[in-house]
């Protein structure tokens, strides 16, 4: 002890030379860390690639005929009054069998399947990156729904800008018929058809540019939103559901408590009633208490319906609110004689054309045939990107 007269010692710090050597340790250590966790995301990006790309293949494959019939109810604006009227979804569609068949419900089919497998590689790798920079940003696992927004715009963006010259030869293929401009004046005097994918890019190319190449890729900027849309749903709803599974859990986790502990006490095992209030399982539960008990699902392992559920959910609900940027761009990137391309030169006058000519009904011609196939088209894809997700991350635990 120190007496009252007598001065205390000062305890000194470290010296500057020294935090400045724990600071910059400190600093290396973290940035260690970053470079750790840019490097896994980075390794593990290409299985959202290939699992995505799978989706997307499979999709087209199941829902290729509706989307013909989708996209020939889009353009048709009355203008051609001689040729082929489609009077409803079922109607195109029993057309197109008896006069094309079955290479007509198919026609487009190669761009489709590979600006869909393109698209939802480019997608889904494009949106988990956005995904693990902004948790690597924020210091989280759980994104916000305004984040999840924001990647899938990202997302979206750069699938715009990489895959629209795929769409339009698409659009072209799938509008061609053995007679492209029947009972127009141009009719035996119409260009050549296109012979295939190459042949399309090559030819668009050549007769008009880059700009023909771009044609749609402002609505389809707009239709970004589409995407963004369903993907912060989707996940939202895949939230809630993982919420209500735990919540389901603890109940029947208490429950089975309690089961065993009647059972437990009805054999007059003292021991086995404390174990079984603790734990909620006992050696001596009935058989059915035990098969009730909630380990046999993890509760952050959705079912595939329940994918398929969360998927068709988050689906109808973008879809309907942006499908009018479709009925646009379907407009815009059709192959269209020279009396007619002013009409939709560009997206503001397409919209005045469409709601002038034909009013609101107009920017939703084919929503039937859409919807019908985005559903089921959505729970595919989804669903598949899960389960190849899955066998992916099992294959590299394995190895």
């Amino acid at each position: 002890r120190h007496s009252p007269c007598s001065v205390p010692r000062v305890v000194r710090g470290p010296s500057p030379r020294v935090k400045a050597y724990f600071e910059k340790r400190a600093l290396l250590v973290q940035k260690k860390r970053c470079l750790a966790f840019c490097s896994m995301t980075s390794k593990g990006a290409w299985k959202h690639a290939v699992a995505g790309a799978a989706a997307g293949s499979v999709s087209v494959l199941a829902n290729h005929p509706l989307d013909v019939v989708k996209v020939r109810l889009q353009v048709q604006d009355g203008s051609n009054p001689k040729g082929t009227v489609y009077r409803g979804f079922f109607h195109a569609l029993k057309t197109i069998k008896n006069t094309e068949g079955l290479r007509g419900l198919y026609a487009g089919l190669a761009p489709n399947l590979v600006g869909a497998t393109v698209s939802w590689g480019v997608y889904f790798y494009s949106y988990n990156q956005a995904k693990r920079r902004y948790q690597n940003w924020f210091q989280t696992e759980r994104l916000s729904a305004p984040l999840h927004l924001l990647s899938g715009f990202e997302a979206g963006g750069v699938v715009a800008l990489v895959t629209n010259p795929i769409w339009v030869v698409k659009t072209r293929m799938a509008l061609q018929r053995k007679s492209l401009l029947e009972g127009s004046p141009l009719h035996g005097t119409e260009p050549a058809q296109y012979t295939g994918m190459r042949n399309a890019l090559w030819r668009i190319a050549r007769e008009e540019g880059l700009a023909g190449l771009y044609k749609g890729l402002g609505p389809s900027m707009f239709l970004v939103s589409h995407g963004a849309l369903q993907f912060m749903a989707y996940e939202e709803i895949k939230r809630a559901m993982v919420r209500w599974h735990a919540t389901c859990a603890g109940e029947q986790a208490l429950a089975c408590a309690a089961v065993d502990a009647d059972h437990a006490a009805q054999q007059g095992v003292t021991r086995g009633v404390t174990r079984g209030v603790t734990m909620g399982v006992t050696s001596a539960a009935p058989a059915s208490a035990r098969a009730a008990t909630p380990s046999t699902q993890p509760t952050g392992d959705l079912l595939p319906m329940e994918h398929a559920a969360a998927a068709v959910i988050s689906k109808i609900g973008s879809s309907t609110v942006t499908y009018p940027w479709q009925v646009v761009r379907s407009r815009q990137q059709q192959r269209m004689d020279p009396a007619r391309q002013s009409q939709y030169q560009s997206m503001a006058t397409t919209f005045k054309s469409v709601l002038m000519n034909e009013g609101v009904s107009g920017l939703y011609k084919g929503l039937v045939p859409n919807t019908v196939r985005v559903l089921p088209a959505s729970a595919i894809t989804f669903v598949v990107y899960e389960a190849v997700s899955k066998m992916l991350n099992g294959v590299q635990d394995s190895s």
